[in-house]
């Protein structure tokens, strides 16, 4: 079988504020049980190696959200990738946290910042799929917007 990872959105049942947690396990009773588990439930935001390969992901909430903000103060086009883009140039994954996206302040360090950069970063529940190739460090990132639905 393929593994899947599950990683809770917006409106799932799980903690509001950033990062939330994995999904309980009774949400997804039989997932897991099988010979080999092939479904991993984790957090949001979302993050995993894979090889030499690093993965960083979200529901979108972050994406989406600051597509609103920037919106609302200036009149001109904004698309989810470009904001995708601006939170991995930034190095904050949710730098609208914790004014528009509820966030949990952390003592030490901000698990939001970026530290290196991913070979693949991700945000789910897009308006739109969108892709791109971006070189920001020295590690080429791959931008993906998945979208919310498919009809």
């Amino acid at each position: 079988g393929i593994p899947v990872d599950i990683l809770p959105g917006q409106d799932d049942p799980t903690t509001a504020n950033w990062p939330q947690r994995p999904l309980h396990s009774s949400l997804l009773k039989y997932a897991g049980t099988f010979r080999d588990q092939l479904v991993y439930k984790t957090p949001n935001p979302y993050a995993s190696g894979l090889g030499d390969k690093y993965v960083l992901g979200t529901d979108g909430r972050n994406v989406t959200d600051l597509v609103q903000q920037i919106c609302q103060k200036d009149e001109t086009p904004f698309s989810e990738l470009q904001a995708l883009d601006k939170t991995l140039r930034w190095g904050h994954i949710c730098p609208n946290g914790p004014d528009t996206v509820p966030t949990v302040p952390h003592a030490d360090s901000d698990p939001m910042v970026i530290s290196h950069a991913p070979s693949l970063y991700f945000a789910g529940n897009c308006s739109k799929f969108a892709t791109n190739l971006v070189s920001h460090q020295a590690t080429p990132t791959r931008l993906v917007c998945t979208l919310r639905e498919i009809v």
